[in-house]
């Protein structure tokens, strides 16, 4: 028996989301199943691809206009009928789910796994597509959600509610190293991941940076998209670093006094769930998928794109007046471990499989 991860991802690391899919084939291969693997043909090139190529079976999909092309339905076809064995199609963020299902025999069940904040800045084009998927194209799908305000979204385009259900993120705990609150090295005073410059919030933290009376460090990883936007190295007080994504997540958290997580948009951020874990103070937005972390006591909400307001707070952490204390980083880290976990994540899955503990 197989079970075919479909996964539009080609990020240039594995990261939580493909260590998320080991952890889990890790327990599957423990009841009989073989996985199989479908990701875009830029994935081929990619170090983490080509190391997984070398003992699973991988098919590599087309990524520009796939839920409409051709290729990607016949190419579909073909997968199923190299396996006819595959009894569950578990595809992920959205872009292969229509063709996937559309091509899949009637007795294959078929998981829709929403990452990705569905309608946060998007063109009418694209909403279009939206409504046709979970309106049109659904029926025969689950619908496996990061955030429960997703969820909902896609329920009100015509996603039957029954088939769609809540599952949080969970992180690899083991990759991320606890930072000493007394041996942190500052090389930045404020950290960004922002490599959507809108749903990322980066110009809100560069203008709030800009506003505040003290000195600081923000560094933002991101790709070349992003600092076509900024156009400066330096604001009033503020100094922009830029940052080149790294595999090493530890490297990066371990240099910064605070982890900012501005969002106007979100799923369910590995990000800030690391940076939690970390032992870092967080900076985030009230958007509606980050109030899950309300429970933290080392996270401290600002209302969404409200300038002054990041402004206010980016100074309380300099000042020294966001303190938190290492009891309250092991309060955040045993929730962590409790909900978030990727043993927790696992979990979950396998009961949605239906496939026996």
């Amino acid at each position: 028996m197989k079970i075919l991860q479909v996964c539009a991802y080609a990020a240039p690391y594995e990261g939580n989301f493909m260590k998320s899919l080991f952890a889990l084939e890790k327990v599957l291969v423990t009841k009989g199943f073989e996985v199989v693997y479908a990701f875009p043909e830029k994935a081929k090139s990619i170090m983490w691809c080509q190391r997984l190529a070398q003992n699973h079976t991988i098919y590599y999909l087309p990524l520009s206009g796939a839920r409409l092309y051709p290729a990607t339905y016949i190419l579909f076809k073909r997968i199923y009928q190299d396996n006819p064995d595959i009894i569950i199609v578990h595809s992920h963020f959205e872009l292969y789910d229509v063709p996937a299902t559309a091509m899949a025999p009637k007795n294959i069940q078929i998981y829709w796994h929403l990452h990705d904040p569905v309608g946060c800045v998007v063109s009418k084009k694209e909403k279009l597509l939206l409504y046709w998927q979970y309106r049109f194209c659904s029926k025969r799908a689950k619908l496996l959600s990061v955030s429960q305000k997703h969820r909902d979204v896609v329920i009100s385009m015509g996603f039957d509610s029954k088939r769609a259900f809540y599952v949080p993120n969970g992180i690899d705990t083991s990759r991320i190293e606890l930072i000493r609150i007394n041996s942190r090295r500052i090389y930045y005073d404020f950290l960004l991941f922002g490599w959507d410059h809108l749903r990322k919030g980066v110009d809100l933290a560069v203008y709030a940076g800009s506003k505040i009376s003290q000195h600081c460090l923000l560094g933002i990883v991101a790709n070349e998209s992003t600092w076509e936007h900024i156009h400066k190295d330096k604001y009033n007080g503020l100094t922009v670093i830029k940052i080149n994504p790294v595999d090493n997540v530890n490297e990066l958290y371990s240099c910064a006094r605070c982890f900012m997580h501005i969002s106007r948009g979100e799923g369910h951020s590995y990000a800030l769930l690391e940076a939690i874990y970390a032992g870092l103070p967080v900076i985030a937005s009230d958007i509606e998928e980050n109030l899950f972390a309300k429970e933290f006591p080392t996270v401290l909400f600002v209302k969404s794109e409200n300038i002054n307001e990041i402004a206010v707070k980016m100074l309380s952490v300099l000042k020294g007046e966001f303190c938190i204390t290492m009891h309250d980083i092991n309060y955040a880290r045993k929730i962590i471990i409790d909900k978030y976990s990727l043993e927790s994540w696992t979990n979950q899955i396998i009961d949605y499989y239906g496939v026996q503990k």
